[in-house]
């Protein structure tokens, strides 16, 4: 993969990550609140795992732009993703049949961001 096409992986993860953080707290709040009543959270506590949420996806997409510690930031990338994808999936199953599929698009991302991750051997 050419130093380019990382670029643009990391800066296309980015986007998502900032986008992602920004659209959960200014235009889909109520749906995220929704599902976290469903996951048995408390009233109280929903909006702060909601806000708390948030913040971490707009420090991933921050720090994909960074140059350092990039190792670490796929890993949690990684990890981040499949911890939203399995309490979305034990919450809200049916998001995997939603049409347009929000938890099984993680599966490619998280392929790219396997791909994307420095100092890893590829067999």
């Amino acid at each position: 993969m050419t130093a380019l096409q990382q670029r643009f992986g990391r800066c296309t993860l980015s986007l998502l990550w900032l986008i992602t953080a920004l659209v959960s707290v200014a235009t889909a709040q109520d749906i995220g609140l929704v599902i976290l009543q469903q996951g048995g959270v408390a009233d109280a506590l929903a909006p702060w795992l909601l806000y708390g949420g948030s913040i971490v996806d707009a420090l991933l997409g921050l720090w994909l732009l960074l140059p350092w510690a990039q190792r670490l930031c796929f890993q949690i990338q990684l990890i981040t993703i499949a911890v939203y994808s399995v309490l979305l999936s034990v919450i809200a199953p049916e998001f995997w049949w939603h049409p347009f599929a929000p938890v099984v698009k993680n599966l490619p991302i998280m392929v790219l961001i396997w791909i994307l991750m420095p100092g890893k051997s590829i067999s």
